[in-house]
């Protein structure tokens, strides 16, 4: 939820709006099967994937800088929004979006 959110504020700030959405997991599988058959049809490759389905099936998937932060005694540089709005504000002048 927080990287959605984060990532929600950045790209509004250009006045494109991001309503994060659920996506059931038969859906992201579907989607990646169908992306796999496009790769085989078109031969380039894709990112979505049935492979990408089962890593974020993982439960273990976390943006959380506090074990770092315990373990190495390192802190993040810049906070999540700050570093979504840097990424989009790059993407952007990029023309990526």
């Amino acid at each position: 939820p927080q990287l959605a959110e984060a990532t929600a504020i950045a790209m509004g700030e250009g006045g494109k709006r991001l309503r994060p959405q659920r996506v059931r997991s038969w859906q992201f599988y579907l989607a990646g099967g169908l992306n796999e058959m496009r790769a085989k049809m078109t031969r380039k490759p894709v990112v979505l994937t049935r492979d990408k389905w089962r890593d974020g099936r993982h439960p273990y998937w976390t943006c959380d800088a506090g074990r770092t932060e315990a373990d190495l005694g390192r802190t993040p540089q810049v906070s999540l929004e700050e570093g979504m709005a840097m990424t989009v504000a790059g993407y952007r002048e990029r023309g990526w979006l």
